[in-house]
């Protein structure tokens, strides 16, 4: 949770809806799962009389709707009716959260963390369906016990990119000082104007108004955090530490609304948290350059020990590269790489996963794994998973049945066709 100050306190309350749980999975009879309080038989009757129907003279709002809708707050998810000035209403008010948050945020765990999503929007449900929602009313919801922190790459590639992220901006309305978003590379107009979004708001809601949502969301974006620490701990970031981090408060002191111009050789703070990558192994120490373009970099074991030192950090958690066990090590354990889009772009055979974050600060890897994943490793194979770089350069896009999927036999399968 976002630190507070300790004299800051709140007043009891009782939520305006109850969570109902149905008997069996399939009911003849549809309930909502979330029901206003004035909707059940009995609650009430000892309170002053109120009709049902005086609470539906408001207008719904919009991310409200949208959780319905598209989280099934109602009790059932439906689709979704898409209105360029719905979505735009959602911009504005998620902007206006951003604009008063600091480019690097301070949590307190419990947290859960998540990767790239990529628009893979059903991937996203059943991460939460598995693991717990970030929802008051929905059966498993969870959002009063941890917090939520995604860490970018929200949109491109999978088809639906405006379900994702408008789900996402929704929820952090709703609950902001618990649904954290923190920008990926490809919330940039210059790259989502080829990888999916564009072309996604232009077939879903049409014309001048879908370039109009397009334009909105970037310029929200451009205001989402750098990164975050998580009981001043663990940092997570996007893509990663590069060449010119060398402190939280670099991350601080990032201007926003923050533009970054991949078309310029120079690095910079802004380029290496969105962009940046660990080397392919902890054998490859120092800075070397990514095939990711100009003026980005890999950086090896020694600079996030080094980071983490001088920071008093423990670790690094960051997203930015598709893994094969939805989660992935590097330096000895001080960096930890985490991807939640599983069967990415429908050609790589990967899980997904997200990391929990518990109060004492355990790291806890929590995976879906897709049809055919072939994570697990038989005990006996166990000792033969650690091999050289010159090793598993020889074998690139192969995996052998006990594979555990490492460093650059993951990223080579992905690189070619999915930066």
């Amino acid at each position: 949770m976002v630190a507070r100050e300790e004299s800051e306190r709140r007043s009891a309350r009782l939520a305006p809806n109850a969570v109902i749980g149905a008997r069996e999975k399939e009911e003849k009879t549809h309930v909502p799962c979330a029901l206003p309080l004035p909707h059940l038989a009995h609650a009430s009757k000892r309170t002053k009389a109120c009709r049902c129907d005086e609470h539906h003279g408001a207008e719904e709002a919009v991310h409200k709707r949208v959780l319905r809708v598209l989280l099934g707050e109602g009790g059932r998810r439906e689709a979704m009716e898409w209105k360029s000035e719905d979505v735009i209403e959602l911009c504005g008010r998620v902007q206006r959260i951003f604009e008063n948050e600091d480019s690097c945020l301070r949590l307190q765990a419990p947290v859960k963390v998540f990767g790239d999503i990529h628009g893979q929007y059903h991937d996203l449900l059943r991460l939460f369906e598995l693991f717990g929602s970030p929802s008051r009313y929905c059966n498993n919801g969870d959002i009063c016990a941890f917090d939520y922190l995604f860490l970018g790459d929200y949109v491109d590639r999978g088809e639906q990119s405006l379900e994702t992220i408008c789900l996402l901006m929704a929820l952090k309305i709703e609950s902001p000082e618990h649904i954290h978003l923190v920008r990926g590379n490809h919330e940039s107009p210059s790259v989502n104007c080829m990888n999916g979004l564009m072309a996604e708001c232009s077939d879903k809601i049409g014309g001048e108004g879908g370039l109009e949502v397009w334009d909105a969301l970037n310029e929200a974006f451009e205001w989402m955090p750098l990164g975050a620490t998580i009981g001043d701990r663990i940092l997570c970031v996007h893509g990663g530490i590069g060449q010119t981090v060398h402190s939280v408060q670099d991350i601080m002191d990032v201007k926003r609304p923050c533009m970054v111009d991949l078309s310029s050789p120079e690095p910079s703070v802004a380029k290496d948290l969105l962009w940046s990558d660990p080397t392919p192994h902890d054998s490859i120490k120092g800075i070397g350059r990514s095939r990711r373009g100009p003026g980005v970099c890999t950086f090896g074991p020694d600079r996030v020990i080094e980071f983490c030192e001088a920071n008093k950090l423990d670790m690094i958690i960051r997203a930015h590269e598709c893994v094969m066990d939805g989660f992935e090590r590097f330096a000895d354990g001080k960096l930890i790489t985490v991807f939640s889009a599983a069967s990415y772009c429908g050609r790589v055979p990967n899980a997904g996963a997200i990391l929990v974050i518990s109060r004492d600060l355990e790291v806890i890897p929590k995976v879906s794994r897709p049809t055919g994943w072939t994570g697990y490793v038989p005990q006996e194979k166990v000792a033969h998973t650690t091999c050289t770089h010159t090793e598993m350069e020889g074998t690139k896009g192969t995996v052998e049945t006990y594979s555990i999927y490492k460093e650059s036999t993951s990223q080579t399968v992905v690189e070619e066709t999915c930066l």
